[in-house]
């Protein structure tokens, strides 16, 4: 199974998927970007967003606490809606 995910990432993306980085490929992006992540994430460390958003100008981050993966907040619900708005 890897072997085809690799052999897929391959023919789509034209480099193998270990050699894929989010933030080599942010630090060509120029739009705006609201990253969140929750610093608790069981799912996913933080530290890769903190290194996303260092490599991404025009970026905002948010580092949540207690949310998990699902981040569902109320207040983070606005921060998102007024993002969105400017």
């Amino acid at each position: 199974m890897s072997q085809a995910l690799d052999e897929e990432f391959i023919s789509r993306a034209g480099i193998p998927a270990k050699s894929f980085s989010s933030p080599l490929l942010a630090a060509s992006l120029k739009n705006p970007a609201l990253i969140i992540h929750n610093k608790g994430d069981r799912d996913t460390d933080h530290q890769y967003s903190v290194r996303l958003h260092a490599a991404w100008e025009g970026s905002r981050l948010i580092l949540t606490e207690g949310l998990g993966h699902g981040l569902k907040n109320r207040e983070l619900e606005v921060e998102i809606f007024q993002f969105l708005q400017s």
